[in-house]
């Protein structure tokens, strides 16, 4: 049974080493000779490998595991559909040399004839004028770029473009009115020109109170019992609840509110009596463009 186990694990290694013989990891390189472009589905031996844009006189190179050193290579060009079977030349063990030579083209009205044209530059400038730090999206049709920008901060992204019509369209999230903000401009881009695209977010209007009919109240509730207690602060529509322990005070924030008067009430549970809420009212006048602050106590329960 041990003979024949080993015999079995030597035929299974001779065939392993016999394949790995056979396969060889190589380097291709594809050049193209011609004066157009060759854009199609690569093959060896029938079976397809991968996708080829080669423009005129370029090059293009990757690695395969070719089954054997048999083999040939097929170009499907997209633009006609023409089979193209490829010379090549093994450099070395490890490297074929497939050379696209002159007359590999598809028919004359299938041809694309390469043009050379001249990039251009556009330096896209943003500048955070705002007083928050922002995130800022700016997108060139499907492409994004995401950008954060402290306050009075520039940022600059350039791009090399064929020449064309572009519109740039910068984002972001106001937090102060709390909605999205947008700005865009357009731009036609010559062949080799440079373009300098700026974008300004302005600096938030700030009224001061004096110009608004409302004032702000700071609200601070100090605890006079001997117990800790959660008290709730109840003022117009705003409800708001804090834990303050014993003989000390919490601050529970300041509000912007019309001028005129305005119901303040507190309440607690006590935990001595703890069989209904306890209540304190008050009533607080906020004057246009001025700052209050204000100061209620719980009841102190000896």
């Amino acid at each position: 049974m041990k003979k024949m186990l080993i015999i079995l694990f030597l035929l299974i290694g001779i065939t392993v080493v016999y394949s790995l013989s056979e396969t060889h990891f190589v380097r291709i390189k594809i050049e193209n000779h011609d004066d157009v472009s060759h854009h199609g589905r690569f093959y060896i031996n029938d079976m397809y490998v991968r996708q080829v844009y080669i423009p005129p006189h370029g090059k293009e190179t990757f690695y395969y595991y070719l089954p054997s050193k048999d083999v040939y290579f097929v170009l499907v060009e997209e633009k006609c559909r023409k089979i193209i079977y490829l010379d090549y030349y093994f450099l070395s063990d490890r490297e074929i040399f497939i050379p696209i030579e002159v007359g590999d083209v598809c028919p004359e009205e299938a041809k694309v004839e390469y043009h050379y044209v001249k990039y251009g530059k556009v330096t896209v400038s943003i500048i955070n004028e705002d007083d928050d730090t922002l995130r800022v999206s700016l997108r060139r049709g499907y492409s994004t770029k995401t950008l954060y920008l402290k306050s009075g901060e520039i940022r600059n992204v350039t791009f090399n473009l064929p020449p064309e019509h572009y519109v740039f369209v910068i984002s972001w999230f106001d937090p102060d009115k709390n909605e999205v903000q947008k700005l865009s401009k357009e731009i036609e881009l010559g062949e080799g020109e440079e373009e300098i695209v700026t974008f300004v977010i302005p600096k938030k209007e700030v009224f001061p109170q004096v110009y608004k009919n409302k004032g702000t109240l700071t609200i601070i509730i100090c605890n006079e019992d001997n117990n800790d207690l959660w008290v709730d602060l109840l003022l117009d529509s705003y409800a708001k609840t804090k834990f303050i322990k014993s003989k000390t005070c919490k601050y529970y924030g300041e509000y912007e509110l019309n001028a005129g008067e305005h119901k303040v009430k507190l309440r607690w549970l006590d935990p001595d009596i703890y069989t209904e809420f306890s209540e304190k009212e008050f009533t607080v006048e906020v004057e246009k463009g001025r700052d209050k602050v204000v100061k209620f106590n719980t009841d102190s329960n000896p």
